[in-house]
This record gives structure tokens, sequence and C-alpha cells, in this order.
């Protein structure tokens, strides 16, 4: 039994013709988000956790000032724990001691 002409696929030609054409299949999204939610997390840390200097945050453990561009979120009950980028579960801190905590379960507001 053929397949009628009409329903048949037209051969391939050209430079790819030997490879599947298919979509990328990425996005510019992980666990944490978009880059637009990070950037809109990043502006409400920013807000909330305000301190006595214009445009700038303490991180939480040292007290040290972060700008926009020095901040980084941490996240109170950690990710291996079930944590999400929570407005509940994240507070500023900056990117030495972020990175010295690693997955452990700091004291909510610690310091």
């Amino acid at each position: 039994m053929s397949i009628p002409p009409r329903y048949a696929k037209a051969p391939k030609r050209g430079r790819y013709a030997s490879y599947e054409v298919s979509t990328r299949g990425t996005s510019n999204s992980n666990e944490r988000g978009s880059s637009y939610g990070r950037r809109r997390r990043r502006d409400w840390v920013m807000k909330v956790y305000a301190s006595d200097v214009a445009n700038h945050v303490r991180c939480y453990r040292c007290g040290d000032l972060l700008s926009h561009d020095t901040l980084t979120i941490d996240r109170i009950k950690p990710g291996c724990r079930g944590g999400k980028y929570v407005r509940a579960n994240i507070r500023p801190c900056c990117g030495k001691c972020n990175s010295s905590t690693g997955a452990a379960l700091a004291e909510r507001g610690g310091g």
C-alpha cells in the first residue's frame, strides 16, 4: 500500500537536508524564574530592606552595604529543603556570605 501523493513529504533539499530541524527548547528561565522575575525580586528587596544610605541595603549577616549590582538574594529556607524564591523566603545578602552558607539552614534574621 503506497501513500497518496498529496500526503507524501517533499524530499529535503539543500545544505541541511540530513538534519532534523527542531526548536531550541530553552528559555531564560529556571527555578529562580525568568530574568524579569529576578529583576522584580531584587527591586522588591531593595525597597523593603532599604537602609539609611540611598539605593543600598545591608547584608543580613555581615551588615555590608549592597547596591543593586552587588546584591544577591538568599533564601531563608534553602532550596535543598524545599525553599522557593517567594517574598516570605528571601532576604538580601552579599555574595561572600551567600556562598559561605551553602545549603545550611540559617537562623531567620540571623546576623
